[in-house]
This record gives C-alpha cells, sequence and structure tokens, in this order.
C-alpha cells in the first residue's frame, strides 16, 4: 500500500464510525481527537497500519500523539518502512 494523506484515510473510514464525508474533509494536520479517535480506535488505528504497511511499530512509539494527525501517522510508517 502506498503512503499516502488518502490511504490513511481510507484506513480511518475502515476502524472508525466517522462518516467517510467527515474523514475526507480532514487535512494532513487535523487533529483526529476532535472528530471522535479515541484511544481504543487508535489501537485499532496502530493494529491496522501494522497489517496494511507490514510493519510492526515499537512499544516506545505507541503514543496518542503519533496517531493524533495523518501527517503523524505518515511520519509514524516512514519510520517503519525506510
Amino acid at each position: 500500500m502506498e503512503i499516502s494523506e488518502q490511504s490513511i484515510k481510507e484506513i480511518l473510514s475502515q476502524v472508525s464510525e466517522i462518516n467517510k464525508d467527515e474523514i475526507e474533509t480532514l487535512t494532513g494536520d487535523s487533529d483526529l481527537r476532535t472528530i471522535g479517535i479515541d484511544s481504543l480506535t487508535s489501537i485499532e488505528l496502530v493494529v491496522k497500519l501494522e497489517e496494511s504497511f507490514d510493519i510492526s511499530i515499537g512499544d516506545d512509539d505507541l503514543s496518542v500523539d503519533n496517531v493524533s494527525t495523518i501527517n503523524a501517522i505518515i511520519e509514524l510508517i516512514k519510520k517503519y518502512t525506510e
């Protein structure tokens, strides 16, 4: 899977109850917590990211801050794929 804003939005729509139209309006710096991404959804998101990008995110990087924006998620994935 390509690491892009759109691919992250697709994953967000798979792991959350948030309306897909609302997800599409997000920018790279939008705070995902303001649209309902909570700690449980963050865990589901990390698991889906690991599956989608064939990575294993280390315990040190399991922080809500690392999945609080699309740009933060992209940087996290790049850390494990480059």
